[in-house]
């Protein structure tokens, strides 16, 4: 296809057992004023009418495609095969159950026009909770990013740096990034087929890579958090936070980074990983989660150059999370070794880290 003939914006849309909400998701899309893009719906089996309501979509619009594919369990699949089908020279992840920010495309058209065509555009995206009336409402607006940036072209090194040393938890989903299609090609930055809380391990390898990032102050997105959806009914699910952790650990084996870059990866995925499995920041904590099954997800995280890797990391990180390093090894041997690393997470790295984050 000539590059005049390619849309602006490839739409990707992940669906699976979406029929309730999906036409929110294409009358968003459907109402922007840009029209310069193309939609992919990307269904998996479902148990509700999902495939039927998006052959009907794409069967009244010819700008609208659909694939289809067998369950998986994350949306990492579908957004796979829709990249490899996409045309567009901008990819924009919408989730068959939210819906995309008023005038959005309008706006990233311009500010990619204005500011060369950078790898990926990053911008806040608003949170919405549906009550037990049906209704939704706003609950929160995420902004990763300080006001000084907006506008801004950063590096993705100058972007990790500013997520890792955030006073607040940075969301790193997916769909809050607008990627250069030939980027992603280029950078291999497909999604970990089968991976539940894929985005904060692609985010990883997104940022990595980036050479030119551009920050927005408009919404990107709109998330709409329901109770049925993968991401929150992985909330508990330890071994998929475990896999998550073991690709971290492994990319960033692999990788030949500047000392920055190195610092800021052991401060950000050193503190996730400590927090899922060892304090309580996260919401799956440690609390209930036992000694064995502790074990059982450190065992899966160190195996098969999981160890090399996580040593590796933790050359680049501070004297707290260096110090961890051997009560995290014994504690991935046995059950009965889990009590000193426990002891060193509650009664020395968190008060410290609690006292630090004071200071700030």
């Amino acid at each position: 296809m000539k590059e005049q003939d390619r849309p602006l914006f490839s739409v990707i849309v992940p669906c699976c057992n979406v029929a309730r909400y999906l036409n929110d998701a294409v009358d968003s899309l459907r109402a922007q004023s840009c029209d310069d893009w193309e939609c992919i719906l990307s269904v998996e089996t479902s148990s509700d009418e999902t495939l039927t309501l998006c052959e009907s979509l794409a069967a009244s619009d010819a700008r609208m495609r659909v694939v289809s594919g067998p369950r998986s369990g994350s949306p990492a699949t579908p957004r796979n095969r829709g990249l490899s089908l996409a045309r567009g020279r901008y990819v924009v992840w919408l989730d068959g159950d939210d819906w995309l920010a008023d005038e959005v495309l309008a706006r990233l058209s311009a500010a990619i026009r204005a500011h060369g065509e950078p790898d990926v555009v990053q911008g806040p995206a608003s949170e919405f909770r549906e009550g037990a009336d049906g209704v939704w409402t706003l609950v929160t607006r995420h902004v990763n990013y300080r006001s000084s940036d907006v506008g801004r072209v950063l590096s993705g090194e100058e972007a990790m740096i500013w997520f890792s040393e955030s006073p607040r938890y940075v969301l790193p989903m997916a769909s809050f990034s607008v990627c250069r299609r030939d980027f992603l090609l280029a950078q291999g930055l497909a999604f970990q087929p089968g991976l539940k809380y894929e985005d904060n391990e692609w985010t990883a390898r997104l940022l990595t890579a980036a050479s030119r990032l551009l920050v927005v102050d408009f919404d990107i997105y709109v998330y709409r958090r329901r109770a049925e959806s993968i991401t929150t009914a992985a909330g508990t699910d330890f071994a998929q936070y475990a896999a998550v952790v073991r690709h971290l650990f492994l990319f960033f084996a692999e990788q030949r980074v500047s000392r920055p870059m190195a610092r800021a990866w052991a401060r950000r995925y050193l503190a996730f990983f400590f927090d899922l499995f060892f304090s309580s920041r996260y919401p799956v904590g440690p609390e209930g989660f036992s000694a064995r099954a502790r074990t059982a997800c450190l065992r899966r995280i160190l195996e098969k150059g999981g160890r090399r890797a996580y040593l590796k990391l933790t050359r680049s990180a501070g004297p707290l999370k260096t110090m961890a390093a051997p009560f995290v090894l014994l504690c991935g041997v046995h059950p009965l070794l889990d009590m000193p690393a426990r002891l060193y997470f509650r009664l020395v790295y968190a008060p410290l880290v609690r006292w630090r984050s004071r200071r700030r």
